[in-house]
């Protein structure tokens, strides 16, 4: 009897002892969360670097960019070299990448590159940011060029339509056939190479592509010479870019048909899209040679490209993307079959469109994402100026009022409403901003300007703009400055500047008026 309560007293005090023990062992430490906006340590440190935007003081000037796209382990390896200039006395490098795997970064001295890299102490990354921070052992000189080289590896994306991605399509024998083409606007260029990825960082590229031999590539140049890698890999080295934004990057890997005629200028026009839909893009094709036409001798300002291709991709993001050299639609923005009138003017209007940033959003390009009205909302005038230029302006100005100045008011209306130009700091802002404001309120406001100014005055003014600012980044003020500019030598009765319109564009309850 005593045995059993001693035994009974042993299990009470013992039993919970050991329970206790095992449950803190079951339970897994805390550590530090690395997604979504709690992504602020790393490796248990705090992130050193915690600006939204890349820091101004290294300044990237020209990129050397290998990528070998593998279609049967949907990756791309690549090699990307920066040459970077350095302002200030700095120890530490921040650039852009997302879901990247960073295979080997290094810093060399840009006209020293045999002598051994610049010794790195630290390297981190930062999910909400997007950026990866290498720290170095020692400032870097000012006013030196520096190579920051990495070699990686980036996905060849089937779950979304942004940085590189997977289209599948149909040939005319019914058989499968895969495209790869980029999709890069706004944010998306460092989900395929390591970058600066800003509109305000603009800089030229050398790119090199290769792929299997039986698929054709194409690039934002044309392509200067191709080499085979191995009896199955071919390499196609492409013409240096002029400066463009990362954003303004593009690639296509494919096989796909194509037609192609020359500009009154001689610039190559080609419209690329799976076989069985080549009859359908003759208008696209001929009404680029048109648009191209127009604003060369409205702007007197050549398009700076010997080719302009256009790419038709079954599944695509957005209406269409001006990428330098190289633009690409959804097939549903360029197919033309007659069977009724809307389906052409949607072509007209989109193929205008993009050729018109070709002048305004690539020849000059906005600072800084807040800014995206003004090439957007210059765009999409544009589409307004060429169509009463072909057609008459009783036609022009009531497409335009259906299809932007109803959109703008609407947009107003929603107490949501933003003024055009907004402060803009982080990624979900960045993808918020693309609107209505910014287009048709946009095209609206400068369609206002345009009437009240003239347009001769106005024509003169984009065209002061365009070269004054040609191959760099400009911000709305400088846009205006050149009306203003130009004004002065024409000797206008009305005392009221453009200026001073637009002063009042950061406002939300910026009026636009119908006429």
């Amino acid at each position: 009897m005593i045995g059993c309560l001693i035994l009974l007293l042993f299990l009470c005090v013992t039993v919970p002892l050991l329970a206790a023990v095992v449950n803190n062992i079951s339970k897994p430490s805390k550590v530090p969360h690395l997604n979504g906006n709690t992504s602020s340590q790393i490796d248990n440190a705090p992130f050193p670097y915690q600006n939204p935007r890349l820091p101004k003081h290294i300044v990237p000037l020209f990129y050397i960019m290998k990528l070998n796209i593998q279609f049967d382990k949907l990756i791309t390896d690549g090699q990307v070299n920066i040459t970077l200039h350095v302002t200030k006395p700095t120890n530490f490098i921040v650039f852009h990448h997302v879901l990247i795997d960073i295979q080997l970064v290094n810093i060399y001295q840009s006209r020293l590159p045999t002598i051994k890299p610049i010794r790195i102490d630290g390297k981190q990354y930062n999910s909400s940011l997007q950026m990866f921070y290498i720290k170095l052992s020692s400032n870097l000189a000012v006013h030196t060029n520096y190579t920051l080289s990495i070699k990686f590896t980036s996905k060849v994306f089937t779950d979304r339509l942004k940085g590189l991605y997977l289209n599948n399509y149909t040939d005319i024998h019914g058989r499968h056939r895969h495209l790869a083409i980029t999709q890069f606007e706004s944010v998306f260029a460092r989900l395929a190479f390591p970058c600066f990825d800003e509109p305000g960082f603009k800089t030229p590229y050398k790119i090199y592509i290769a792929r299997p031999k039986n698929f054709h590539v194409l690039s934002n140049m044309p392509t200067i010479t191709e080499r085979s890698l191995t009896s199955q890999i071919v390499e196609a080295e492409f013409a240096t870019t002029p400066p463009l934004s990362s954003y303004l990057i593009a690639y296509v890997i494919g096989n796909l048909a194509h037609l192609e005629i020359k500009s009154n200028s001689n610039i190559t026009l080609r419209i690329w899209c799976s076989p069985n839909m080549l009859n359908y893009t003759k208008l696209a094709i001929n009404h680029a040679k048109i648009v191209v036409a127009q604003f060369e001798n409205l702007f007197h300002m050549k398009l700076n490209s010997s080719k302009l291709d256009m790419v038709l991709a079954p599944n695509y993001l957005s209406g269409g993307m001006e990428n330098w050299g190289l633009i690409t639609y959804p097939e549903s923005s360029a197919i033309y079959m007659p069977v009724e009138n809307q389906q052409r003017q949607t072509v007209i209007s989109t193929v205008t469109h993009e050729i018109a940033h070709q002048w305004f959003g690539n020849i000059v390009t906005i600072k800084w994402w807040n800014e995206l009205w003004v090439k957007e909302g210059f765009a999409t005038l544009m589409e307004f100026v060429s169509e009463y230029k072909l057609t008459t302006m009783k036609q022009a100005m009531a497409s335009f009022f259906q299809s932007n100045h109803l959109a703008a008011l609407k947009e107003d209306s929603f107490f949501a409403s933003h003024a055009l130009s907004m402060p803009i700091s982080t990624l979900e802002k960045i993808k918020a901003n693309y609107d209505s404001i910014e287009y048709a309120k946009g095209a609206c406001i400068l369609q206002m300007l345009l009437f009240f100014l003239g347009e001769k005055t106005f024509l003169q003014g984009t065209e002061h703009y365009l070269y004054k600012w040609k191959s760099k980044t400009a911000s709305n003020l400088d846009l205006w400055k050149s009306f203003d500019k130009v004004r002065k030598y024409m000797l206008s009765e009305n005392p009221i500047s453009a200026t001073m319109i637009l002063h009042y564009k950061d406002s939300k309850e910026l009026i636009i008026i119908y006429n």
